[in-house]
C-alpha cells in the first residue's frame, strides 16, 4: 500500500499532537503522585522543602526510608500503568492511521510531542502542582493541629486525675499485699 508524502507528514503531525496528549496525561500522573507525597527534584521544590511554617514546621517529611520505598513502589506502579495505556493507544492509533504498519515517523512524532510538552509546559505544571500540593498539605496539617488543640487541652487537665486514680490503686494494691504478707508471717509464727 502506497502512502503519499503529504499523508505521511499529516500522520507525523498527528503523532506529535498525540505525543503532547501523552505528556499531559503523564503530568496528571505526576500531579497525582505529588499529592500523595512524591517530590521531584527542581529548584522550586528545593525551596519548598526549606520553608518552615509556625506550629507545623514543614509539610514535607523526607527523612523516613520506609516512605522512600513506598514512593518508589508507587512510581513504578503508576509508570507501568501509564506505559501500558500508552502502548495500547499507540497500537490502536497505528492500526487506525496506517493499517497496523509500523512506521518510524509515527513513533518519532509521538516522542517529539512528549519532549516538546516536557520542555515547555511540563516543568511549569509540575512546579505549580508541587506548590499547590504544599499548600493543601499545610492546610490539612493546620486544620488537624487546631482541631486537636481542645482535645490535648482536655487531656492535660484530666491527666492528673488519672494519675491519682492509678496511684490510689497502686497504694491499695501495696497495702493489700502488705496485709496478706503480715497474715502469712503471723500464720508462720503461729506454727
Amino acid at each position: 500500500m502506497e502512502v503519499s508524502f503529504s499523508e505521511q507528514i499529516n500522520v507525523a503531525l498527528m503523532s506529535v499532537v498525540l505525543g503532547l496528549a501523552f505528556g499531559a496525561i503523564y503530568d496528571v500522573v505526576r500531579i497525582f503522585r505529588t499529592l500523595l507525597g512524591v517530590s521531584y527534584v527542581n529548584k522550586f521544590s528545593d525551596r519548598l522543602k526549606k520553608v518552615k511554617l509556625p506550629f507545623i514546621k514543614n509539610p514535607y517529611n523526607f527523612q523516613k526510608s520506609k516512605r522512600k520505598i513506598a514512593e518508589n513502589v508507587m512510581v513504578f506502579l503508576t509508570d507501568m500503568a501509564y506505559f501500558l495505556v500508552i502502548t495500547a493507544v499507540m497500537t490502536v492509533y497505528t492500526y487506525h492511521v496506517n493499517s497496523g504498519i509500523v512506521r518510524w515517523y509515527i513513533f518519532g512524532g509521538a516522542i517529539v510531542g512528549i519532549l516538546l510538552y516536557y520542555v515547555t509546559l511540563g516543568r511549569l505544571i509540575i512546579s505549580v502542582s508541587e506548590c499547590i500540593a504544599f499548600f493543601i498539605r499545610a492546610f490539612i496539617l493546620y486544620i488537624a493541629f487546631f482541631l486537636s488543640k481542645p482535645f490535648l487541652f482536655l487531656y492535660s487537665k484530666i491527666k492528673p486525675y488519672f494519675k491519682k486514680i492509678k496511684s490510689t490503686k497502686n497504694k491499695d494494691k501495696k497495702s493489700h499485699q502488705k496485709t496478706s504478707n503480715r497474715r502469712v508471717e503471723l500464720y508462720k509464727l503461729g506454727k
